[in-house]
């Protein structure tokens, strides 16, 4: 496991600045919840490609408008 991932006080650290904290913070705990299944030291326990690629889609399509999902293609996608 990485260092940046132990202490869940430092999450803000791993954003990317650009955002100037503009960014729901539950959504960085689950991005990174996912990050951190990812991240198992045995392969047989890290998810697969689409359990995350699911697990990610359903977070972003739960925080954009329906403008941006339509601008990112997620609009209609049953999550």
């Amino acid at each position: 496991e990485k260092p940046q991932l132990k202490n869940r006080n430092n999450f803000q650290t791993l954003v990317d600045p650009v955002l100037h904290g503009d960014y729901p913070e539950s959504g960085l705990s689950e991005a990174l919840a996912v990050t951190e299944l990812c991240l198992q030291e045995q392969h047989k326990s890290r998810p697969s490609i689409g359990t995350v690629v699911f697990a990610l889609s359903s977070l972003v399509s739960q925080s954009l408008d329906p403008i941006i999902q339509k601008q990112v293609g997620l609009e209609g996608i049953a999550m």
